[in-house]
């Protein structure tokens, strides 16, 4: 999967940046979203298979925001993981 420059995520574009994100700075070194900034970032030294499923965990946080979810940081993680797992181990593409 190619990282996408930017996304449309409930009817609002969002930039996605790689970056060196500093793990003090974020609590993690993997990826942050900032919803009322519309930017997701990367962290640039990540595996591709971490980067494919950062993405997605950030996307399900700016989903979150956006509808008012209230999923906590487990739903997120869990989600994230196991839809980056199903769509590689399925080698799914939804473009085809």
């Amino acid at each position: 999967m190619k990282i996408p420059n930017k996304l449309k995520i409930a009817g609002h574009v969002y930039k996605v940046k790689l970056t060196h994100i500093n793990a003090l700075d974020s609590g993690d070194n993997y990826g942050t979203c900032d919803v009322p900034k519309q930017i997701i970032c990367l962290n640039e030294t990540n595996s591709n298979t971490r980067m494919r499923e950062t993405l997605l965990h950030e996307i399900l946080h700016a989903i979150d925001i956006e509808f008012g979810l209230g999923l906590n940081e487990q739903i997120v993680n869990t989600l994230g993981l196991e839809f980056h797992r199903i769509i590689s181990e399925n080698k799914l593409d939804f473009l085809s």
